[in-house]
């Protein structure tokens, strides 16, 4: 874990609980079928042992059993469309009960497939000069009856969407990709999914490659 997560202080002199971080692994947009773990962190270094809770939202008497220990680790097998929604966790001390600390921020788990492909353009090109821009448009296949739709990109080798954009009526939406540099060529897709309790995902779309090119014209190796 990186030292700037921890919040290193005399265990007998913590006042309060800082607010945990909820991160998912492999990432916050997986395929059906796969093993996602949600990682609790409590940011702040002690010898004590804390009570850590998951939740879901609109989900009571959640099934995930509480775990304890400095950093808790929940298990999603094989997820499937029921596992998708909005997740938070929070923690408190054993011994001895010092209330509980604030909430995490929320974690939105995708799971693909429920809804039918979009399609990803590159504006003005997929071919676009060192230092350029390029607008990656994602546009879903009818219009939307879904109410609120939220728009991810995703990057190859890259586990976590690039950006997102919520649209409540329009049936596309931008992503910008600005002074473009030989590390933003690669192979692109997205995916868009219902903003509500218990969201249904797309398909991600076909994949789109985007080319670097140098001052002439000439094709830019992609790093490694």
């Amino acid at each position: 874990m990186p030292e700037n997560l921890l919040h290193q202080e005399d265990p007998e002199q913590i006042v309060g609980l800082l607010k945990p971080v909820l991160f998912a692994e492999p990432s916050t947009v997986v395929a059906p079928g796969t093993n996602v773990t949600l990682h609790c962190l409590a940011l702040q270094w002690t010898s004590r042992e804390f009570l850590f809770t998951l939740s879901k939202a609109g989900s009571l008497g959640y099934p995930h059993p509480d775990k304890t220990g400095s950093e808790a680790r929940f298990s999603l097998p094989s997820v499937k469309v029921r596992d998708a929604g909005s997740y938070s966790c929070f923690y408190s001390e054993r011994r001895p009960a010092k209330g509980k600390s604030e909430t995490s921020e929320t974690v939105d788990l995708v799971v693909t497939g429920s809804l039918p492909q979009p399609s990803l353009q590159a504006l003005p090109s997929a071919k676009v000069s060192l230092n350029g821009t390029v607008t990656l448009r994602c546009v879903l296949p009818v219009k939307p009856s879904l109410g609120s739709v939220m728009f991810m990109w995703l990057k190859a080798g890259t586990p976590e969407p690039l950006g997102q954009s919520l649209q409540q009526s329009q049936r596309w939406a931008n992503f910008t990709l600005p002074s473009v540099t030989v590390q933003d060529a690669g192979s692109f897709r997205c995916v868009y999914y219902e903003k509500t309790v218990q969201p249904r995902a797309s398909e991600p779309s076909e994949p789109l490659n985007v080319c670097v090119t140098g001052e002439k014209g000439t094709r830019l190796q992609t790093p490694s």
